[in-house]
């Protein structure tokens, strides 16, 4: 199952690091009109919450799907991992996150 309207979820760890790429960004009644470059893009609530969250600090596809489903709710009928990469996807299309892996540890 898939949220719909969305691309297929990105192939991602969870353990995998979320980063944003924004320039500047106008948040209003939970939405947020983000500017990177000279592209302009209209994001939903749960989208904005994740350019949020990830522009504050670094988390993983983990942490985010935890974070985004206690703030919004399960997914009725899906894994919210698998919605969460629906919804990297999307942003990645656009150029606003990149999901990377994780930060090596120093031996």
């Amino acid at each position: 199952m898939s949220l719909p309207g969305f691309p297929d979820p990105v192939d991602a760890k969870d353990t995998d690091r979320v980063i944003a790429h924004v320039d500047s960004v106008l948040e209003r009644d939970g939405e947020m009109l983000v500017l990177r470059g000279s592209d302009l893009t209209l994001l939903s609530p749960l989208a904005s919450a994740l350019v949020a969250t990830v522009r504050a600090r670094e988390y993983s596809v983990g942490q985010l799907a935890a974070r985004l489903s206690a703030q919004f709710g399960r997914p009725e009928g899906m894994d919210p991992g698998v919605a969460v990469r629906q919804v990297l996807g999307a942003l990645q299309e656009r150029g606003l996150i990149e999901v990377r892996p994780p930060r090596e540890r120093p031996k």
